[in-house]
């Protein structure tokens, strides 16, 4: 979803609901090359589809929290109804073949102020599942978007949508790393030396995690960068699915392999191993 998906989904899904999260970009009105047309197509009408199923089932996640009725739930609502609008303008340019870089743009800027909520306030169940799949679609729609990229440096779009991920993915290895120490602690691994290689793989992961996230916002990120963030989780992701930790734990973890699933396919156009 993003110009500044601050995530998609494409991310944060999540600053106060009501502040801005998106800095436009300054984009030409370019024409989108027509070889990605039919993509396009494929892509709106899950799009549109994915769009209608989330916005009733976070209508009804809503309503079971305690801004049911509150203002920042019309908030959100506001966001979703800009967010709808904005593709079906897309969709109807699109039917027009007059779709330019700022109608996509556009769909992404309304989307990543949903994905910064998403990010904040954990709903749950079927509410994130349908963002994780509109998310998904929202990514590889930034992704055929025009883009700008910086002479030297890694060939693919320095975006928004990418900008939002990598800080998605170092703002959730910081909570993922504390949530983790914790469930350590109540193990029989507590003062163990595999606690503390555990600790240093999540370590490792957080350093890699920041590194990659400094560069990018310096326009200096390399493949290897992203490499070395993606070998670091593989690394915990093996303990985690053999010890099951439960809890906070795991479901922070489960949102990290959601993201280190994006952005490995994003920058080596492949099926994430997570």
């Amino acid at each position: 979803m993003l110009n500044r998906f601050k995530p998609v989904l494409l991310t944060a899904l999540l600053v106060a609901i009501a502040s801005p999260t998106i800095i436009p970009q300054q984009v030409q009105a370019q024409s989108l090359d027509r070889r990605y047309y039919g993509q396009i197509e494929q892509l709106l009408e899950r799009i549109e589809t994915r769009t209608d199923s989330f916005r009733r089932v976070i209508d009804q996640a809503l309503d079971r929290t305690r801004l049911d009725g509150s203002s920042r739930e019309d908030n959100i609502n506001e966001y979703i109804r800009n967010f709808e609008e904005a593709t079906n303008r897309l969709r109807d340019r699109y039917n027009r073949r007059q779709v330019v870089s700022s109608d996509v743009r556009e769909v992404l800027n309304r989307a990543a102020r949903i994905d910064e909520f998403m990010q904040r306030r954990r709903l749950g169940g079927e509410a994130e599942r349908e963002w994780a799949s509109l998310r998904r679609d929202l990514v590889q729609l930034d992704r055929i978007a025009p883009g700008t990229t910086t002479p030297g440096g890694d060939s693919r779009s320095y975006n928004g949508q990418v900008q939002q991920l990598v800080n998605n993915i170092e703002r959730n290895a910081n909570r993922f790393r504390s949530s983790l120490d914790q469930a350590l602690d109540r193990t029989r691994l507590d003062g163990s030396n595999r606690e503390d290689q555990i600790n240093q793989y999540a370590k490792d992961f957080e350093s890699a995690t920041n590194r990659l996230r400094d560069r990018y916002n310096n326009r200096q990120t390399a493949t290897a960068d992203v490499q070395q963030v993606l070998t670091s989780a593989y690394q915990i992701n093996t303990f985690m699915q053999r010890r099951r930790l439960g809890g906070q734990a795991e479901s922070d973890w489960a949102m990290l392999r959601r993201d280190l699933n994006e952005l490995e396919r994003v920058y080596f156009n492949r099926s994430g191993r997570f």
